[in-house]
């Protein structure tokens, strides 16, 4: 027998209040993604972009073949640390990344900084949702996709793309239920 994570949470005890689903998921980020769609998330690697994140200070020998790199992360609004890791919320507890602003403007999550670091799923289940597996994927692959220094835009259409992919595989059709 398989469990769903909505039974897996109730029997450790704990609440399942919402369904969250991919329809939900996407009404809840196209406004984020329409608001400032080429925003690309501050990256700490990446030399083919024009700017890097402040939180890498880079120091370069003439003399030398490389350049060296260090990271002040721990003042940086941006990142956790020096893997690039992106924060849901910055430290004033502004939404940072688009997931983060998902969960505080949609959702109205206010302790974000607690989660730093976990998975969007992770995160919804401590808030009491059961996260539809499509949603999941769209979540998880937006996330990835911004982490990657993709614009929203970008990252909103390969999740999408991705989720078309994921019910392809599982023959799974993805409807609007009717009140036929």
């Amino acid at each position: 027998m398989i469990l769903t994570q909505g039974q897996l949470l109730a029997w450790k005890g704990l609440e399942v209040s919402k369904l969250l689903t991919l329809k939900e998921v996407i009404e809840g980020v196209g406004p984020i993604i329409e608001a400032d769609p080429q925003f690309v998330y501050p990256q700490q690697e990446h030399d083919y972009l024009e700017e890097r994140c402040t939180c890498v200070e880079v120091e370069q020998d003439e003399d030398a073949d490389y350049h060296e790199e260090h990271y002040l992360y721990e003042d940086c609004p941006w990142h956790l640390d020096d893997d690039n890791t992106c924060r849901y919320v910055k430290n004033d507890g502004a939404p940072a990344c688009v997931v983060g602003h998902y969960f505080v403007k949609e959702l109205g999550m206010k302790d974000l900084y607690n989660f730093e670091t976990k998975a969007p799923t992770f995160v919804l289940e401590a808030h009491g949702y059961e996260v539809e597996a499509p949603a999941q994927r769209f979540l998880n692959t937006i996330q990835s996709q911004q982490d990657q220094g993709w614009a929203w835009e970008s990252a909103y259409d390969q999740a999408v793309k991705e989720v078309g992919a994921y019910f392809a595989r599982t023959e799974v059709p993805y409807a609007e239920e009717s009140n036929e």
